[in-house]
């Protein structure tokens, strides 16, 4: 259980980055285990600092406006691009379903950040009123920018209306991503020992460790991944094992019947052009 004793200071593995750049991110503690957890820590603490920004009355300065914002959740943003490398290079059912549980959470900060309307006032402030060099009036603009495009000068129902959408659409990205991911699991394409022409060792031993991985020994198997596709169309002489190999590849999720994403497409392409026709635009 998180407890709001920890909204200050960050206590999982995955908040101490060590080394050159600033630090490097602790891949070998990252499980969907531990990236619930420093999500759930690190959005409290963000939601904290939301608070306080969002807390002070007065008009809008680099200062007290602009530079807190560009601030604001460091500590979320760092955990956020773990959790974004991890869900979408690796599948497996902690993941996804991690997945369904954050990204809904992720997408209302964004709105409770970007749907303000007194931080949206605030940031045209420091456009309207107060001297800023090239380079913070662009970040300024940036930011106007994130507030329109998320409703902040929309009336109180029209903007309710595009968060509702965010986070709907932020369920539907995250479903598509799981049928493409499982069709990459589910399917692969068969070879036999004739048809690994012009192919690396390497790639060689890859594809039979994944046979094997499948019950299938003495054939090797084309993961439907962009990693053994990839170096499979560029080597392979066989015209109509690459075309094979293409298709399940290209396929992604249309490859289950049961599970396609077409649905999920056609619910994103609705959703997405309403939110343009809210937010003022003829088309996504």
């Amino acid at each position: 259980m998180i407890t709001d004793s920890q909204f200050d200071t960050l206590t999982s593995p995955l908040a101490t980055w060590e080394g050159p750049y600033g630090g490097l991110p602790p891949l070998d503690k990252v499980t969907p285990t531990t990236l619930k957890d420093a999500l759930v820590i690190a959005l409290k603490q963000a939601d904290h600092e939301l608070e306080e920004l969002a807390a002070f009355d007065g008009r809008g300065t680099l200062e007290n406006t602009l530079i807190p914002l560009d601030r604001l959740g460091e500590e979320l943003n760092k955990i956020t691009s773990l959790y974004q490398n991890f869900s979408l290079s690796f599948s497996s059912p902690e993941l996804r379903q991690l997945r369904r549980e954050m990204e809904p959470q992720l997408a209302a900060f964004r709105d409770r950040i970007y749907g303000h309307q007194g931080l949206y006032q605030r940031v045209c402030d420091t456009l309207d009123h107060f001297s800023l060099s090239s380079v913070q009036r662009r970040l300024a603009q940036r930011f106007k920018h994130r507030f329109e495009a998320a409703g902040a000068q929309l009336s109180d129902q029209a903007r309710s209306r595009v968060a509702e959408i965010n986070q709907r659409l932020s369920l539907l990205f995250a479903s598509f991503s799981e049928l493409v991911m499982k069709d990459e699991e589910d399917y692969v394409t068969w070879l036999n020992e004739d048809e690994l022409e012009g192919l690396t060792p390497s790639w060689i031993a890859s594809a039979q460790q994944a046979a094997v991985d499948r019950g299938e020994v003495g054939r090797w198997a084309v993961q439907n991944t962009r990693s053994a596709v990839e170096p499979f169309l560029s080597l392979s002489p066989n015209r109509a094992l690459r075309e094979k190999v293409w298709r399940t590849f290209y396929g992604r999720g249309e490859l289950d019947s049961n599970a396609s994403t077409l649905p999920l497409a056609k619910e994103i392409l609705e959703l997405r052009a309403e939110r343009a026709q809210l937010l003022g635009y003829t088309t996504y």
